[in-house]
């Protein structure tokens, strides 16, 4: 199977802001404006998607296009989450969005935040729980990390601060063969160490 990975990068200087400044709270003027900022480069991340690997399926056999949303529990991972759950009708598949994030009781929260604003009632959000999913996870943990990349068909990562570090998440999303990636990164350092896995991405079948 040939490997179609996409490394997109995009600032989000304004939403880190809003971040800073809603806290826990649930705010839709926050999200409105988080999808706005996030609108490219979430598009960008599905924008291959028949393109892309096996298919995870459900119970039931249906199948799903699985996006890990690292950072899944906070305030851009969720509005990342309402977004591509809301754009799918272009895509050929459903997409099943899993929001990872370390913290079990911010996770159930963000799962329910997300079920709130795709589904128009308690019947649909019970339709649609199998969607939107957490999985607890601290992705600096490099087991946990490898075993929550296993079968997904993209990464959109949004657990910054990315000052000072390195692109660990990227460079191990390569290794195991995720078709799609996307983070939210600025600092330049970052970029630049990021574009330097290019090579690493083309061994590994990237085009």
């Amino acid at each position: 199977r040939k490997s179609h990975y996409s490394c997109i990068h995009k600032a989000l200087p304004s939403v880190c802001k809003l971040r800073g400044k809603t806290g826990k709270s649930n705010s839709r003027s926050f999200h409105n404006t988080a999808r706005e900022y996030s609108r490219g480069t979430v598009c960008l991340a599905v924008a291959k998607e028949d393109t892309l690997g096996d298919q995870s399926e459900s119970q039931k056999g249906e199948s799903f296009t699985d996006v890990l949303i690292i950072g899944g529990t906070g305030r851009i991972g969720t509005a990342a989450a309402i977004h591509l759950l809301q754009v799918e009708s272009n895509l050929k598949r459903p997409v099943r969005v899993i929001l990872a994030g370390r913290n079990r009781a911010q996770g159930i929260a963000a799962v329910e935040e997300v079920l709130g604003e795709v589904c128009s009632g308690p019947k649909e959000q019970e339709r649609w729980k199998a969607r939107v999913i957490f999985k607890q996870l601290d992705f600096k943990n490099p087991s946990q990390l490898t075993d929550a990349l296993q079968g997904v068909q993209g990464v959109i990562h949004t657990a910054g601060p990315y000052l000072g570090e390195e692109p660990l998440i990227l460079r191990r999303a390569i290794e195991e063969g995720v078709p799609a990636y996307v983070d939210v990164a600025d600092p330049l350092e970052y970029l630049d160490a990021s574009i330097g896995l290019a090579p690493a991405a083309a061994g590994f079948g990237a085009r």
